[in-house]
Protein backbone atom coordinates (compact mmCIF):
# COMPACT_ATOMS: atom_id res chain seq x y z
CA UNK A 1 0.00 0.00 0.00
CA UNK A 2 1.76 3.29 -0.76
CA UNK A 3 1.47 6.64 1.15
CA UNK A 4 -1.20 8.02 -1.96
CA UNK A 5 -3.07 4.87 -1.07
CA UNK A 6 -3.32 5.65 2.59
CA UNK A 7 -4.50 8.87 2.46
CA UNK A 8 -7.04 9.07 -0.14
CA UNK A 9 -8.41 5.58 2.58
CA UNK A 10 -7.48 8.40 5.70
CA UNK A 11 -9.51 11.21 3.87
CA UNK A 12 -12.44 9.07 3.33
CA UNK A 13 -13.22 7.64 6.34
CA UNK A 14 -12.90 10.98 8.02
CA UNK A 15 -15.46 12.09 5.45
CA UNK A 16 -17.44 9.34 6.18
CA UNK A 17 -17.46 10.36 9.82
CA UNK A 18 -18.04 14.03 9.16
CA UNK A 19 -21.41 12.99 7.64
CA UNK A 20 -22.29 10.76 10.57
CA UNK A 21 -22.06 13.56 13.36
CA UNK A 22 -21.21 17.09 12.99
CA UNK A 23 -17.44 16.66 14.66
CA UNK A 24 -14.89 15.58 12.15
CA UNK A 25 -11.17 14.13 12.35
CA UNK A 26 -9.08 17.10 13.17
CA UNK A 27 -5.34 17.36 12.05
CA UNK A 28 -4.56 16.90 15.91
CA UNK A 29 -6.16 13.16 16.06
CA UNK A 30 -5.04 12.46 12.36
CA UNK A 31 -1.61 13.09 13.01
CA UNK A 32 -1.59 11.10 16.14
CA UNK A 33 -3.18 8.00 13.84
CA UNK A 34 -0.08 7.93 11.66
CA UNK A 35 2.52 9.70 10.54
CA UNK A 36 1.63 9.18 6.63
CA UNK A 37 5.43 8.56 6.03
CA UNK A 38 8.69 10.00 7.26
CA UNK A 39 8.14 12.91 5.84
CA UNK A 40 5.11 13.68 8.27
CA UNK A 41 5.80 11.94 11.07
CA UNK A 42 9.55 14.53 10.88
CA UNK A 43 6.60 17.34 10.83
CA UNK A 44 4.36 15.80 13.79
CA UNK A 45 6.74 15.13 16.02
CA UNK A 46 9.15 18.50 15.78
CA UNK A 47 6.12 20.69 16.07
CA UNK A 48 6.52 19.71 20.31
CA UNK A 49 10.29 20.84 19.99
CA UNK A 50 13.08 18.83 21.26
CA UNK A 51 15.09 16.93 23.52
CA UNK A 52 17.40 19.06 25.99
CA UNK A 53 20.41 16.32 26.49
CA UNK A 54 22.11 17.50 29.65
CA UNK A 55 19.82 20.57 30.68
CA UNK A 56 19.33 20.49 34.42
CA UNK A 57 19.10 23.38 36.04
CA UNK A 58 18.53 23.53 40.03
CA UNK A 59 15.28 23.90 42.11
CA UNK A 60 13.87 23.28 45.16
CA UNK A 61 13.76 19.49 46.32
CA UNK A 62 10.29 18.29 47.53
CA UNK A 63 10.10 17.05 50.89
CA UNK A 64 8.94 13.54 51.28
CA UNK A 65 10.08 12.41 47.21
CA UNK A 66 9.77 8.83 47.06
CA UNK A 67 9.95 8.73 42.78
CA UNK A 68 10.99 11.74 40.84
CA UNK A 69 11.71 12.47 36.88
CA UNK A 70 12.85 15.48 34.68
CA UNK A 71 13.14 15.57 31.10
CA UNK A 72 14.65 18.84 29.43
CA UNK A 73 12.89 20.17 26.27
CA UNK A 74 13.16 22.71 23.68
CA UNK A 75 9.92 23.75 23.42
CA UNK A 76 7.55 25.24 21.45
CA UNK A 77 5.15 28.28 22.73
CA UNK A 78 1.90 26.09 22.54
CA UNK A 79 3.86 23.26 24.65
CA UNK A 80 5.38 25.19 27.29
CA UNK A 81 2.33 27.26 27.42
CA UNK A 82 -0.13 24.30 27.70
CA UNK A 83 2.21 22.08 30.46
CA UNK A 84 2.17 25.02 32.79
CA UNK A 85 -1.18 25.34 32.43
CA UNK A 86 -2.05 21.95 33.34
CA UNK A 87 1.37 21.96 36.20
CA UNK A 88 -1.19 24.80 37.56
CA UNK A 89 -4.16 21.64 37.64
CA UNK A 90 -2.27 18.61 38.86
CA UNK A 91 1.28 19.68 41.01
CA UNK A 92 0.35 19.04 44.62
CA UNK A 93 -2.28 16.89 43.76
CA UNK A 94 -3.11 14.59 47.25
CA UNK A 95 -4.18 10.98 46.74
CA UNK A 96 -5.68 9.13 49.58
CA UNK A 97 -5.35 5.76 50.60
CA UNK A 98 -7.73 3.22 48.37
CA UNK A 99 -8.53 6.81 46.03
CA UNK A 100 -7.64 6.51 42.29
CA UNK A 101 -7.50 9.30 40.07
CA UNK A 102 -7.68 9.98 35.78
CA UNK A 103 -5.25 12.09 34.38
CA UNK A 104 -7.63 13.74 32.00
CA UNK A 105 -10.28 14.30 34.39
CA UNK A 106 -7.33 15.96 36.47
CA UNK A 107 -6.24 18.11 32.92
CA UNK A 108 -10.16 19.12 32.81
CA UNK A 109 -10.66 17.98 29.48
CA UNK A 110 -14.46 17.68 29.47
CA UNK A 111 -14.32 21.54 30.70
CA UNK A 112 -12.37 22.42 27.70
CA UNK A 113 -15.78 21.39 25.83
CA UNK A 114 -17.39 25.08 25.37
CA UNK A 115 -13.52 26.28 24.40
CA UNK A 116 -12.62 26.78 20.76
CA UNK A 117 -10.28 24.89 19.29
CA UNK A 118 -8.98 27.90 17.96
CA UNK A 119 -8.09 29.54 21.77
CA UNK A 120 -5.23 31.42 22.31
CA UNK A 121 -5.88 32.72 25.71
CA UNK A 122 -4.44 30.66 28.24
CA UNK A 123 -6.90 32.15 30.92
CA UNK A 124 -9.78 30.15 29.33
CA UNK A 125 -7.13 27.26 28.65
CA UNK A 126 -5.27 25.28 27.08
CA UNK A 127 -4.11 26.85 23.55
CA UNK A 128 -3.54 25.81 20.08
CA UNK A 129 -0.71 25.13 18.20
CA UNK A 130 0.25 25.92 14.61
CA UNK A 131 1.25 23.01 12.12
CA UNK A 132 0.90 22.97 8.44
CA UNK A 133 -0.89 25.47 7.67
CA UNK A 134 -0.24 29.04 8.82
CA UNK A 135 -3.32 30.57 8.02
CA UNK A 136 -5.14 27.74 10.33
CA UNK A 137 -4.60 26.58 13.84
CA UNK A 138 -5.07 23.09 14.73
CA UNK A 139 -6.73 22.50 18.66
CA UNK A 140 -5.72 22.98 21.48
CA UNK A 141 -3.54 20.70 23.98
CA UNK A 142 -0.61 20.13 21.99
CA UNK A 143 2.45 19.01 23.88
CA UNK A 144 0.20 17.82 27.32
CA UNK A 145 1.87 13.79 26.19
CA UNK A 146 4.95 14.85 27.21
CA UNK A 147 3.50 15.93 30.63
CA UNK A 148 1.76 12.94 30.96
CA UNK A 149 4.50 10.83 30.07
CA UNK A 150 6.75 12.38 32.73
CA UNK A 151 4.42 11.88 34.94
CA UNK A 152 4.32 7.70 34.17
CA UNK A 153 7.88 7.89 34.38
CA UNK A 154 7.84 9.41 38.02
CA UNK A 155 5.32 6.52 39.16
CA UNK A 156 7.14 3.59 37.60
CA UNK A 157 9.31 3.80 40.78
CA UNK A 158 6.70 4.90 43.00
CA UNK A 159 4.37 2.95 45.61
CA UNK A 160 1.24 4.45 43.56
CA UNK A 161 -0.27 1.44 41.54
CA UNK A 162 -0.86 2.37 37.60
CA UNK A 163 -4.10 0.99 36.79
CA UNK A 164 -4.45 2.35 32.87
CA UNK A 165 -1.77 3.74 30.68
CA UNK A 166 -1.76 4.31 27.23
CA UNK A 167 1.02 5.21 24.54
CA UNK A 168 0.87 7.05 21.37
CA UNK A 169 0.18 5.40 17.88
CA UNK A 170 3.80 6.83 16.43
CA UNK A 171 7.11 6.70 18.10
CA UNK A 172 8.05 9.76 18.38
CA UNK A 173 11.95 9.68 18.62
CA UNK A 174 12.39 12.75 21.10
CA UNK A 175 10.65 11.00 23.82
CA UNK A 176 13.32 8.19 24.47
CA UNK A 177 16.34 9.88 24.40
CA UNK A 178 17.08 9.06 27.80
CA UNK A 179 14.51 6.04 28.52
CA UNK A 180 13.60 3.11 26.30
CA UNK A 181 10.66 2.78 23.28
CA UNK A 182 7.50 1.90 25.20
CA UNK A 183 8.08 3.80 28.44
CA UNK A 184 5.23 6.92 27.17
CA UNK A 185 2.00 7.34 28.24
CA UNK A 186 -0.50 9.47 26.33
CA UNK A 187 -3.83 11.48 27.11
CA UNK A 188 -6.63 12.26 24.71
CA UNK A 189 -10.16 12.75 24.98
CA UNK A 190 -12.66 12.61 21.93
CA UNK A 191 -15.10 14.62 20.90
CA UNK A 192 -18.20 13.68 19.43
CA UNK A 193 -17.79 11.26 16.51
CA UNK A 194 -13.88 11.27 16.93
CA UNK A 195 -12.55 8.04 15.81
CA UNK A 196 -10.28 7.56 18.51
CA UNK A 197 -11.01 6.16 21.23
CA UNK A 198 -10.07 7.90 25.09
CA UNK A 199 -6.52 7.31 26.09
CA UNK A 200 -6.01 8.08 29.99
CA UNK A 201 -3.48 7.48 32.54
CA UNK A 202 -4.86 6.20 36.09
CA UNK A 203 -3.40 6.16 39.00
CA UNK A 204 -3.81 4.58 42.62
CA UNK A 205 -2.92 4.44 46.02
CA UNK A 206 -2.58 1.24 47.46
CA UNK A 207 -0.97 1.82 50.46
CA UNK A 208 -2.33 2.78 53.91
CA UNK A 209 -0.50 6.67 53.72
CA UNK A 210 -1.12 9.79 51.60
CA UNK A 211 0.68 10.13 48.62
CA UNK A 212 0.80 13.20 46.72
CA UNK A 213 1.64 14.00 42.88
CA UNK A 214 3.69 16.77 41.97
CA UNK A 215 4.62 18.67 38.26
CA UNK A 216 6.65 21.69 37.69
CA UNK A 217 7.72 23.50 34.65
CA UNK A 218 10.95 25.48 34.66
CA UNK A 219 13.20 27.75 33.08
CA UNK A 220 16.59 28.02 32.49
CA UNK A 221 17.71 29.32 35.99
CA UNK A 222 15.54 26.85 37.79
CA UNK A 223 12.14 29.06 38.14
CA UNK A 224 8.95 27.96 38.06
CA UNK A 225 7.15 28.62 34.59
CA UNK A 226 3.61 29.86 35.07
CA UNK A 227 1.20 30.64 32.18
CA UNK A 228 0.86 33.90 30.37
CA UNK A 229 -1.20 36.36 31.93
CA UNK A 230 -3.03 37.75 28.37
CA UNK A 231 -4.20 36.26 25.04
CA UNK A 232 -0.99 34.72 23.36
CA UNK A 233 0.33 36.79 19.91
CA UNK A 234 -0.36 34.96 16.90
CA UNK A 235 2.72 36.45 15.66
CA UNK A 236 3.86 33.22 17.80
CA UNK A 237 2.11 30.61 15.35
CA UNK A 238 3.25 32.57 12.20
CA UNK A 239 6.51 32.83 12.88
CA UNK A 240 6.96 29.34 14.57
CA UNK A 241 5.72 27.66 11.28
CA UNK A 242 8.79 29.46 9.31
CA UNK A 243 11.13 28.08 11.93
CA UNK A 244 9.66 24.75 11.46
CA UNK A 245 10.06 24.95 7.86
CA UNK A 246 14.00 25.48 8.04
CA UNK A 247 13.94 22.96 10.42
CA UNK A 248 12.12 20.49 8.07
CA UNK A 249 14.70 21.24 5.01
CA UNK A 250 17.58 20.90 7.28
CA UNK A 251 16.65 17.44 8.14
CA UNK A 252 15.39 16.51 4.32
CA UNK A 253 18.89 17.86 3.24
CA UNK A 254 20.94 16.34 5.59
CA UNK A 255 18.76 12.94 4.64
CA UNK A 256 18.74 12.92 1.37
CA UNK A 257 21.77 15.04 0.09
CA UNK A 258 24.18 14.69 3.18
CA UNK A 259 24.10 18.78 3.47
CA UNK A 260 23.20 20.46 6.84
CA UNK A 261 22.08 23.95 7.02
CA UNK A 262 24.06 25.70 9.54
CA UNK A 263 21.67 26.66 12.89
CA UNK A 264 22.27 29.95 13.23
CA UNK A 265 20.19 30.64 10.54
CA UNK A 266 17.39 29.72 13.30
CA UNK A 267 17.98 31.00 16.74
CA UNK A 268 16.93 28.04 19.48
CA UNK A 269 14.80 31.05 21.65
CA UNK A 270 13.28 32.71 18.68
CA UNK A 271 9.29 33.61 18.46
CA UNK A 272 8.60 31.93 21.74
CA UNK A 273 10.12 29.11 22.35
CA UNK A 274 11.41 27.63 25.43
CA UNK A 275 14.19 25.87 27.07
CA UNK A 276 11.99 23.94 29.77
CA UNK A 277 12.28 21.24 32.06
CA UNK A 278 9.57 19.15 33.07
CA UNK A 279 9.47 17.54 36.11
CA UNK A 280 7.48 15.25 38.20
CA UNK A 281 7.34 13.85 41.11
CA UNK A 282 5.69 11.72 44.18
CA UNK A 283 6.18 12.11 47.63
CA UNK A 284 5.13 10.46 51.37
CA UNK A 285 6.36 9.72 54.41
CA UNK A 286 6.34 6.39 55.88
CA UNK A 287 5.86 4.26 52.69
CA UNK A 288 7.50 0.84 52.93
CA UNK A 289 7.82 -0.09 49.01
CA UNK A 290 10.11 -1.96 46.74
CA UNK A 291 9.48 -1.78 42.99
CA UNK A 292 11.34 -4.01 40.13
CA UNK A 293 11.10 -3.02 36.67
CA UNK A 294 11.80 -5.88 33.43
CA UNK A 295 13.46 -4.70 30.75
CA UNK A 296 11.79 -3.31 27.72
CA UNK A 297 11.22 -6.35 25.02
CA UNK A 298 9.42 -6.59 21.75
CA UNK A 299 6.43 -8.48 21.93
CA UNK A 300 4.86 -11.53 20.50
CA UNK A 301 2.85 -9.30 17.66
CA UNK A 302 3.45 -9.82 14.19
CA UNK A 303 5.21 -6.54 12.69
CA UNK A 304 3.42 -4.26 10.82
CA UNK A 305 5.21 -3.58 7.69
CA UNK A 306 2.51 -0.60 6.88
CA UNK A 307 3.83 1.42 9.90
CA UNK A 308 7.07 -0.10 10.65
CA UNK A 309 6.28 -0.63 14.37
CA UNK A 310 5.25 -3.41 16.58
CA UNK A 311 4.44 -4.11 20.53
CA UNK A 312 6.97 -3.02 22.96
CA UNK A 313 6.43 -5.09 26.09
CA UNK A 314 8.11 -4.54 29.65
CA UNK A 315 6.32 -4.92 33.73
CA UNK A 316 6.54 -3.85 36.94
CA UNK A 317 5.92 -5.42 40.35
CA UNK A 318 5.36 -3.24 43.39
CA UNK A 319 5.79 -4.80 46.60
CA UNK A 320 4.40 -3.07 49.18
CA UNK A 321 5.07 -3.67 53.04
CA UNK A 322 7.93 -5.71 54.75
CA UNK A 323 8.97 -9.42 54.79
CA UNK A 324 6.01 -10.63 56.54
CA UNK A 325 2.75 -10.05 54.64
CA UNK A 326 3.97 -7.73 51.63
CA UNK A 327 1.30 -6.72 49.17
CA UNK A 328 2.64 -7.62 45.36
CA UNK A 329 1.14 -5.67 42.48
CA UNK A 330 2.24 -6.63 39.25
CA UNK A 331 1.60 -4.99 36.06
CA UNK A 332 2.65 -5.37 32.39
CA UNK A 333 2.60 -2.63 29.93
CA UNK A 334 1.93 -2.76 26.39
CA UNK A 335 2.77 -0.01 23.37
CA UNK A 336 0.14 0.77 20.86
CA UNK A 337 2.03 1.95 17.99
CA UNK A 338 1.15 1.11 14.65
CA UNK A 339 -2.17 -0.52 16.42
CA UNK A 340 -4.91 2.84 15.68
CA UNK A 341 -8.67 2.19 15.25
CA UNK A 342 -7.94 4.11 11.79
CA UNK A 343 -5.12 2.22 11.13
CA UNK A 344 -6.71 -0.99 10.95
CA UNK A 345 -9.64 -0.41 9.43
CA UNK A 346 -7.61 0.32 5.96
CA UNK A 347 -5.56 -2.80 6.74
CA UNK A 348 -8.69 -4.70 7.07
CA UNK A 349 -10.74 -3.57 4.00
CA UNK A 350 -10.61 -5.49 0.56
Amino acid sequence: MTIENMTEDFVGIAEKSKEKTSSRLTRREFLKIVGLGTGAFAVSNSWLGEYLGGFNPEFNKIEGTLSEYKIGWQAKPWVWTNLTIASKRIDGMKIMPGEQISLNSLLGFDEMRSVSRENTDPRKGYVTAQMSNPAELDGWGYGLCLGSTAIFRACLNSPLQITERGTHYDIYSDYFKDMAIGTDAAVFKPDLGDILPETDLKLRNPTDKPLSLHFGIYDSFGNRLDPPDGEVSLLWYKATYLDQLVRVIRRKLNTTAGVELPRQYMPENTFGNQKILVRSAVSGDGIDYKVDLSPVKHGDSTFNPTYGTQDYVFSRTLTLGGRENPQVITEKFVSNYGQSPLGKEILDRP
